[in-house]
């Protein structure tokens, strides 16, 4: 099975910091001024605000500082990695290739916002794969209502043809061990390829069986 494993280390603290991730400034905002093709201009009156393209890397590691003065400061070191899966409601076949393009670094966008790392992106028409590294104080339940919510409401307001879009109510979140996030990584860009004979049911049920969940098949309608 695999595990979530939480470090601590003695070492010399600064300041006191409330729990925050170790982010580039160069990556923020997310939310950065759709070009439509056009390079020339980074910025122009009128665009759409999307999310900036993400790059896929490693799990980010989280740290908490303690105030200055305390015998022993300890910084918390965290790797949360989780996979999760979700499908559109009834699952409609939605998520075009040309919707991927934009949905994909918007999705990004959401995570990297609210401290969250985006590892890889991937699903066909009528679901999608996300390995995310989040933060301790940041719940799965939350992560995923903030990915969910975020990108739904987006998708109405630039795709006036999808008014009738929306996610499924449930999710899969799976804890991924360091060992195995390349090979998730490599599960969840080929997803195109894994779907030609699998549907998003019998791949559900096969990650839902791995871990030993109880569950009855109404459960994936």
């Amino acid at each position: 099975m695999n595990r979530i494993y939480f470090l601590k280390l003695a070492s010399v603290a600064d300041s006191a910091f409330r729990s925050r991730p170790v982010r580039d400034k160069r990556n923020s905002p997310a939310f950065q001024r759709w070009d439509d093709g056009d390079t020339s201009h980074k910025s122009r009156q009128g665009r759409k605000k999307i999310a900036q393209r993400f790059n896929a890397g490693r799990s980010v590691i989280y740290r908490r500082q303690v105030p200055l003065g305390t015998k022993e400061p300890v910084h918390t070191f965290t790797s949360i990695v989780i996979h999760c899966v979700w499908a559109t409601k009834n699952r409609g076949p939605y998520l075009t290739s040309v919707l991927h393009e934009r949905l994909w670094p918007y999705l990004g966008g959401i995570a990297r916002e609210n401290g969250m790392k985006m590892l890889a992106i991937g699903g066909v028409s009528d679901h999608v794969h996300l390995l995310i590294s989040i933060p301790p104080k940041l719940a799965v339940s939350k992560a995923v209502q903030l990915l969910k919510g975020n990108s739904s409401k987006w998708i109405h307001e630039l795709f006036p043809n999808l008014r009738a879009f929306e996610w499924q109510e449930g999710y899969g979140a799976f804890s991924i061990g360091i060992s195995a996030v390349d090979a998730t990584i490599a599960y969840i860009r080929n997803q195109t390829e894994h779907h030609r004979t699998r549907t998003f049911r019998e791949e559900f049920m096969s990650m839902l069986q791995r871990p030993g969940f109880d569950y009855d098949e109404w459960m994936l309608d």
